[in-house]
């Protein structure tokens, strides 16, 4: 007697599908959180004295320092499709510090401030590594 053999490759595939959305979002909130821990840390650049207390910038190569909040808590993530993650901000200028500015070919009016792609540098390996265990 002949066995029966039953597909369940859409159900499979279904699965697969929900599943590394999940791994996607979990890993989006890890770098949005990532991105703003690095904006959190101490700075090194030039102390500002303002009207009410001192503030201190980032140097270059660090991740924005905190002044107002407002690119902090722009730092979002959206879901456009099923496993897609965008990760940024709106905010014109944050591209400026992430990738800095020039004047001319070859002069830098100010050196970047990198804070998206480090924190999805450091983030991404555990990302992976989620997305792995899932196969």
């Amino acid at each position: 007697m002949a066995g029966s053999l039953k597909w369940n490759g859409k159900a499979v595939n279904a699965s697969i599908v929900a599943k590394t959305a999940t791994i996607l979002t979990k890993g989006a909130i890890m770098v949005t959180n990532k991105i703003k821990k690095l904006m959190r840390e101490p700075k090194s650049g030039k102390i500002y004295s303002g009207r009410q207390f001192k503030t201190r910038s980032s140097a270059a190569g660090e991740a924005p320092a905190v002044q107002t909040g407002r690119l902090r808590a722009s730092i979002h993530y959206e879901a456009p499709e099923a496993l897609t993650r965008l990760i940024g901000t709106n905010l014109n200028y944050a591209y400026y510090l992430e990738v800095g500015t020039t004047k001319e070919v070859g002069t830098t009016k100010m050196a970047a401030r990198p804070f998206l792609r480090p924190a999805f540098k450091t983030e991404s390996k555990k990302i992976v590594k989620m997305l792995k265990e899932i196969i």
